[in-house]
């Protein structure tokens, strides 16, 4: 398991490079759909039940 998080109050970004991209692939590709066929940006329960359909898991945050 790796995770990534902002430890500062600027906003980031993330870039990701998966070779081969396969499911990786698909399951970004329904992501952007989500965010350009919807109202705004989806729900966090949304993409969890999205990417855990390619076996993409989240993390629990971090203890403080």
């Amino acid at each position: 398991m790796h995770g990534f998080r902002n430890a500062g109050q600027t906003p980031t970004r993330l870039l990701v490079f998966a070779t081969p991209g396969g499911n990786l692939q698909k399951m970004f590709g329904e992501l952007a759909d989500l965010t350009s066929h919807s109202e705004g940006m989806p729900s966090p329960q949304r993409v969890v039940e999205l990417c855990a359909r390619y076996n993409i898991f989240f993390a629990p945050p971090p203890a403080d």
